[in-house]
């Protein structure tokens, strides 16, 4: 009967739904470190970088939810166990500096245009993630803003900002359209084309923005691989992933240069 008790009360083992979507992780990531080097890196920014990937693993469990309820008992411990993480973290920064996260304000109807594409089934659309990106990029000024907010003198300028978050979205839209190109578009040339002319569109921008010609360096990585699609390689996810890796990394190393001197 002991035995019988101890089998039936017997705790069972808790698992975590963690997410295996790599490109959201640079998408998060690359404009938070960049709007720290562009403010002024400080010990907030550990607390603030650890809160949003617990909070990413909460908003992943829940939007797991939303794709699959039947999965609601199982997504239960993510999102209440590194939601409250998240809070921990973030929670005294806000009480510090609550207007330093004033741009997560425009990062709501982004991402709940995110959740409805999720709702529609439609998360692999262009625009959703398109909206993932923009939601994604008010990091930048959040994580600026964090810096500013720990330092003496007169903070990150508002154009500075805007330049930033400008130069990050054409990036990551750019990097859209060669990972759907490769994968969920391979067999659309039409797409491909309307990728590499994104990508050459992208050559204007010292002519558009008052920007010097080094800025281009931003975007060399995208413009050669889209022109490599053109002949058609076969190429594997892990193949993809390292290139996207490497692309970020340049982005982001040509980016703080810039925002340190090379403009």
């Amino acid at each position: 009967m002991i035995s019988m008790q101890t089998k039936l009360f017997k705790p069972q083992k808790v698992t975590y739904l963690l997410p295996h979507e790599h490109g959201v992780w640079a998408m998060m990531l690359v404009p938070f470190l960049l709007g720290t080097a562009i403010g002024q890196a400080r010990w907030q920014h550990l607390l603030m970088g650890g809160a949003l990937v617990v909070g990413y693993f909460a908003v992943h469990g829940a939007l797991t939810v939303l794709r699959r309820p039947q999965k609601g008992r199982e997504a239960l411990p993510t999102v209440t166990t590194f939601g409250i993480l998240g809070l921990l973290l973030g929670g005294p920064l806000f009480a510090m500096n609550p207007a330093a996260f004033l741009p997560l304000v425009w990062m709501i109807p982004f991402l709940a245009m995110s959740v409805w594409f999720v709702v529609k089934k439609r998360e692999r659309d262009f625009w959703n993630d398109v909206c993932a990106i923009v939601a994604f990029t008010m990091l930048l000024p959040l994580a600026a803003k964090l810096g500013d907010a720990a330092a003496a003198g007169a903070g990150t300028g508002v154009e500075e900002l805007a330049l930033g978050m400008l130069l990050n979205v054409l990036y990551f839209i750019g990097s859209v359209f060669f990972v759907k190109s490769v994968f969920r578009e391979r067999n659309n040339i039409r797409f491909t084309y309307i990728g590499i002319a994104y990508h050459a569109a992208l050559l204007l921008l010292p002519l558009l923005l008052p920007v010097p010609l080094p800025v281009l360096l931003l975007y060399l990585p995208g413009i050669l691989k889209m022109l490599y699609l053109l002949r058609k390689p076969r190429l594997r996810a892990m193949q993809v992933g390292m290139l996207e890796i490497a692309s970020a990394v340049w982005f982001l190393g040509i980016a703080v240069w810039l925002f340190h001197g090379g403009m």
